[in-house]
């Protein structure tokens, strides 16, 4: 094996995951404060789309491709779903602001409910990875419910409370993140619990 092989070699060994928890983390927390009425509309959603474009999602598609690279199936859809929303919310946020599309409530709602389906069945596979994954994903998929019934009722409480859940997720999401990063330099420091039925290693 020649020093190119073994670079590459070593390059593909790393862990993709925090880049690709970070940048979804950095973005829902971002969106979250808007929809939980921390901060203004006005100027957050701005942030929050830029946010969504360079690290939420194209951080994450990358991350996506790089853990299909290391076989690594839950990561790969994850990631690169969670990296397609987020530029999805782009188009969708930027379209409707120019009139290149009309977004009804009822619409934004379903949508955002079918993203919490599929948000849950990811949540039955992170089970059993890791208590940080587990709870990531659980309030990520009720984020989306209350979310999308949110936008359907027209209830503002019921966004909000699904602003809170999304900070939740995000609060999981990067200490996931922040675990993996450390136990890479420092092994086993950082707990991230096992998942339900495994053991901790």
């Amino acid at each position: 094996m020649d020093e190119t092989e073994n670079v590459f070699g070593t390059v593909f060994k790393v862990d993709p995951a925090p880049l690709g928890l970070t940048g979804f983390a950095l973005t829902t927390f971002m969106l979250s404060f808007v929809n939980a009425g921390i901060i203004g509309s006005k100027g957050g959603t701005g942030m929050a789309i830029s946010f969504a474009f360079a690290y939420g999602g194209i951080a994450q598609l990358i991350a996506g491709q790089w853990e299909m690279r290391r076989g690594s199936q839950f990561g790969f859809v994850a990631f690169s779903s969670y990296g397609a929303f987020w530029l999805w919310y782009v188009f969708l946020e930027v379209a409707a602001h120019f009139g290149v599309i009309t977004v009804t409530n009822e619409a934004l709602g379903i949508s955002l409910i079918l993203w919490g389906v599929f948000t849950l069945y990811m949540f039955v596979t992170a089970i059993r990875l890791n208590m940080g994954l587990m709870f990531t994903f659980l309030f990520l998929w009720l984020t989306f419910f209350f979310l999308g019934a949110g936008a359907m009722s027209g209830v503002v409480i019921i966004t909000h409370i699904g602003g809170y859940l999304g900070i939740l997720a995000a609060a999981f999401a990067i200490y996931t993140a922040f675990a993996v990063v450390t136990n890479s330099n420092h092994a086993g420091r950082i707990p991230l619990g096992p998942g339900l039925g495994s053991k901790e290693k």
